[in-house]
């Protein structure tokens, strides 16, 4: 209804090459149970370290109300740090999600700037730069939330 409205087309959002979907083989379903489990014990690591997150923003004293500001100012400080060392962690909504599919370079990435980060930190190198970045990204989110910020642009500086 909204695209419908607002006059715009009805397509895609991302331009993602088409990959040719082969013959699939049984072992392929025990490799799908077991990242399955992989994901499962990652969500309970991050349901761990955001609970130690949230500790700490409680031992500080700035999960009241009346302490907002200075709750803010910390998450957004954790995570801009982040930021500055792997950019990927930045936002991550519709427009940063094809960059990072495609493990383009952090030069292609929008509302970031700079793009290179503190370390020149690019995906496109290794696996493990992936899974660093889905770790900082998840730590990003716990910041975020101890932070009381909710989800959208939440960069107002």
């Amino acid at each position: 209804v909204f695209r419908t409205l607002s006059g715009l087309e009805i397509s895609p959002i991302w331009k993602l090459a088409p990959t040719a979907i082969g013959p699939s083989e049984p072992w392929i379903l025990y490799a799908g149970g077991a990242i399955g489990l992989l994901g499962a014990a990652a969500s309970a690591v991050f349901a761990l370290i955001h609970a130690k997150i949230m500790d700490l923003f409680s031992s500080l004293g700035l999960l009241d109300n009346k302490f907002a500001v200075p709750r803010a100012l910390l998450g957004a400080f954790c995570i801009n740090l982040l930021g500055c060392l792997i950019p990927f962690t930045m936002f991550w909504g519709e427009f940063e999600f094809e960059v990072i599919a495609t493990r383009s370079l952090a030069s292609e990435l929008p509302y970031v700037w700079p793009t290179t980060g503190a370390i020149g930190f690019e995906m496109n190198a290794t696996h493990y730069h992936a899974l660093a970045t889905g770790f900082c990204k998840l730590l990003a989110i716990s910041f975020a939330v101890a932070g009381g910020f909710r989800g959208g642009f939440i960069f107002p500086f």
